[in-house]
């Protein structure tokens, strides 16, 4: 009996050392611990892949590196942006000194704020005006770059038709590339607008080449492959055709929802068109567009002086009500082709009075 008994307990034993974790820390015998999941976007896949040792682009500002993808525009979810293009002076069509030196009077004039974005322009082949994109954010803005218009394709250094067609084949890819590192470099968000009105027929024509609608289409979707691959993630591509050119066709030079962040359009009151308020001008546009489930912008308009403080005041009044996927509009305070649209007292003091409403006071 005692044999058996002892036989009996050595089984047990031997059980209990089968079960037992052998290499758990003896303070904790029962934890065992876990590295936290993360979440990768798609974005933050993109910019980092290409360097498994070193995770953050490489920053040639001397400032401390960001330890997070770069973030383009915020969309605002109630609201929107106000913006402008500022040259009542009738300066140079550009950016540069004529541009940066009217922002500080025309921010006394709006009670000491800037709105939330301002635009400016620049040709294709011009190296990025760095010191204006920090003008502008230094000021509380986001740039918007008009980069690349119809004049570009007028350069001497572009042969005449072959402005898109060229940037699609590859033959521009150093200076689109050395633009995208320039703006990655600049950290900050920032809107990019290639190439607008493109839709403008004969104006424009002569810059799409042969190849019309599908050629431009090329030259957009290669660009934006360009920056995506230089990780430039701070950058909103807007797409931006005419509306005096009409409706009718003009998706023939829509690039796709994958190449595309923001939906534009230009349009001025009483420029070939007979529309008396914001809403009459845009309400078509708006309508076809707000389907693509992409936030829009207006990024050129104006209105003759006599009717500027009415048209701001209609602006205040539809915009929140009918317009609800317009997340941004940008006035043209200048001298344009077919108008001066430059702000009057009367237009000057109802544009502040704009920006003073909570719903169009909207910055980053």
């Amino acid at each position: 009996m005692r044999k058996y008994i002892l036989a009996v307990l050595a089984f047990m034993l031997a059980a209990c050392a089968l079960t037992t974790p052998k290499n758990l820390p003896k303070e904790h015998p029962t934890a065992i611990s876990q590295p936290a999941a993360t979440e990768v976007s798609p974005t933050s896949t993109a910019v980092h892949q290409s360097n498994s040792t070193n995770t953050q682009p490489a920053n040639l500002s001397g400032s401390q590196p960001s330890t997070s993808p770069l973030s383009p525009p915020p969309i605002p979810q109630n609201g929107a942006y106000l913006g402008a293009w500022v040259n009542p002076a009738k300066g140079a069509s550009g950016g540069g000194p004529t541009f940066v030196s009217q922002l500080p009077q025309f921010q006394t004039n709006l009670g000491g704020r800037l709105p939330g974005i301002l635009n400016f322009y620049t040709d294709f082949l011009t190296p990025l005006p760095l010191t204006d994109l920090q003008a502008i954010e230094a000021k509380g803005s986001i740039p918007l770059i008009s980069w690349g218009g119809a004049g570009s394709c007028a350069s001497s250094s572009i042969p005449a038709g072959q402005y898109s067609s060229e940037i699609a084949a590859g033959q521009y890819d150093q200076q689109i590339t050395q633009y995208a590192n320039s703006l990655k470099v600049f950290e900050h968000p920032v809107f990019v607008r290639w190439f607008w009105e493109m839709n403008l027929g004969k104006k424009n024509d002569p810059c799409n080449g042969s190849a019309g609608a599908s050629g431009y289409v090329a030259a957009w979707r290669h660009i934006h492959t360009l920056f995506h691959q230089a990780g430039a993630t701070n950058v909103a591509f807007v797409w931006c055709p005419a509306l005096s050119a009409g409706l009718t066709g003009v998706d023939s030079f829509y690039p796709g929802a994958d190449y595309v962040d923001w939906i534009g359009i230009d349009g001025y009151l009483k420029d070939s068109n007979t529309a008396s308020s914001f809403a009459e001008l845009f309400g078509p546009w708006y309508a076809k567009y707000a389907t693509y489930q992409k936030p829009l912008i207006v990024v050129e308009t104006g209105a003759p002086q006599n009717d500027q403080a009415n048209y701001f005041d209609g602006i205040g009044q539809s915009v929140p009500t009918q317009f609800p996927g317009l997340k941004a509009i940008l006035y043209f305070d200048a001298l344009g082709n077919n108008g001066d649209w430059s702000l009057s007292q009367p237009g000057l003091a109802a544009f502040a009075q704009l920006l003073a409403n909570p719903y169009f006071s909207f910055h980053q």
